[in-house]
């Protein structure tokens, strides 16, 4: 995320976005190989939309393949399970291998 917040600049109370625009003024931001506004990246970073890192991501699909059973995972690292069985089957968090 240092290459997000490396494209603002604090005004104040506010974050300005300083990086590429849309036709209707919104920031954009690529991630994951797909263009975000920027707006909604800097929310789930700041109100902490997800208790998991890269890392945890990384660790939950290895284990997942190696047996440990998703619902075990989904207590140890505090998510539900419908959110880590769409983990483990990329439907979220796709940007990351």
């Amino acid at each position: 995320m240092e290459r997000f917040w490396s494209k603002t600049a604090p005004d104040g109370g506010c974050v300005v976005w300083t990086a590429g625009t849309r036709r209707d003024g919104y920031g954009v931001f690529s991630l994951g190989g797909r263009m975000r506004a920027a707006h909604r990246v800097a929310w789930g970073e700041k109100h902490h939309a997800t208790p998991l890192t890269v890392k945890d991501v990384q660790t939950i699909r290895v284990a997942a393949a190696e047996g440990t059973s998703q619902a075990a995972l989904a207590r140890r690292y505090g998510v539900s399970p419908p959110a880590l069985s769409k983990i483990v089957r990329r439907l979220t968090w796709r940007h990351v291998a």
